[in-house]
């Protein structure tokens, strides 16, 4: 007698070919055209509601044909799934039955489908900030799709070339960070350890570069774009003991051996010198930068330069005894600065 059945007992496809082609077989010819049906059904791993389209497909001989191809829908989706599969089970029409059609081996299949998604990691941006303060950079990274697994990604902070902020646990702590995303996950963040020290510096940068390792089904992710990034390390602005000159050079902390004497005595000879024979900024400006190194010093390239103007100061605009007592003062005094625009003025 005809009977029809399956050529196979498995059927595979892509989930981005969108079908199953499925192949079922007659042992002989109808004078007539019947109905055969490909029913899907979950009892795999596969769901109907995501992965595949549980409506059953009819596959229609006309007389003299022995083989007829069906396609089974499947779904592409996002997640990183693996291999799933379900079955496919075949029955009778009504008038195949009248023909007396029957069912041989095998009259169920499986099919599998392979699930070939990459999900790409990478950066949220290309560059990150942290304060030094907070003694961590946040870092996010994205995923381009969903994983059925867990899987890891690496993050390592590396110095550039030359380098700006040093690694080690000086600037930043260069040790690797893993980024872990849980399934049906697509953000993960890592916390980059700062150092903060007692230097006052401008923003400091260092690099990132991602890593994959392993995890099941690592071999369907890689790294995205945006696959390298940079951190820029915000000072933690003044430290007590510590000041910054109006021309951004770092001054270490004041020195307490400052005489007394220094500094009265160059406050004296500001004060001896007319108004009329110093522009009242200069004198203002004098005066400001005196205070800031009241019980401290002045370095030795400070007093040369303040020395310097006053010799080019010409006679007329200031009292020779007025001179010769700041000159006298800053000779006396060693070892702090005074601002470039005072030195300047």
């Amino acid at each position: 007698g005809l009977a029809v059945m399956f050529n196979s007992t498995s059927f595979s496809g892509a989930e981005e070919d969108g079908v199953i082609i499925v192949t079922v077989v007659a042992t002989g010819v109808a004078s007539v055209p019947y109905t055969v049906v490909v029913t899907p059904s979950e009892t795999g791993s596969a769901s109907e509601v995501f992965d595949y389209s549980n409506e059953t497909v009819e596959a229609i001989f006309i007389p003299g044909e022995t083989v007829k191809t069906v396609f089974v829908a499947i779904n592409a989706d996002c997640l990183r799934e693996g291999l799933e599969f379900f079955n496919l089970t075949l029955f009778l029409s009504a008038d195949a039955l009248a023909l007396g059609v029957t069912i041989g081996d095998p009259s169920e299949a499986v099919v599998e489908i392979e699930d070939r998604d990459v999900i790409e990691v990478e950066f949220q941006q290309s560059l990150f900030g942290g304060e030094e303060k907070s003694g961590s950079a946040e870092v996010t990274l994205v995923a381009s799709g969903f994983s059925q697994w867990p899987y890891s990604v690496v993050v390592v902070p590396r110095e550039f070339e030359p380098p700006s902020a040093i690694g080690g646990g000086v600037d930043f702590v260069s040790d690797d960070l893993v980024a872990t995303f849980n399934p049906g996950e697509d953000e993960a963040t890592v916390f980059v350890p700062l150092i903060r020290d007692e230097i006052i510096e401008d923003n400091e940068i260092f690099g990132l570069i991602l890593r994959v390792i392993g995890g099941q089904g690592m071999q369907h992710v890689k790294p995205g774009p945006i696959n390298s990034a940079a951190v820029s390390i915000r000072d933690a602005g003044v430290i007590p003991g510590v000041l910054v000159m109006p021309s951004s050079v770092v001054v270490p902390a004041l020195s307490s051996s400052t005489s007394s004497s220094a500094s009265s005595t160059l406050s004296s000879a500001l004060s001896s010198t007319p108004s009329s024979s110093m522009s009242s900024s200069a004198s203002s400006t004098l005066s400001s930068a005196l205070s800031s190194t009241t019980s401290s010093t002045l370095s030795s390239s400070a007093s040369s330069t303040l020395s310097s103007a006053l010799s080019s100061t010409p006679s007329s605009s200031m009292s020779s005894s007025a001179s010769s007592t700041l000159s006298s003062a800053l000779s006396s005094t060693t070892s702090s600065t005074l601002s470039s625009s005072a030195s300047s003025t």
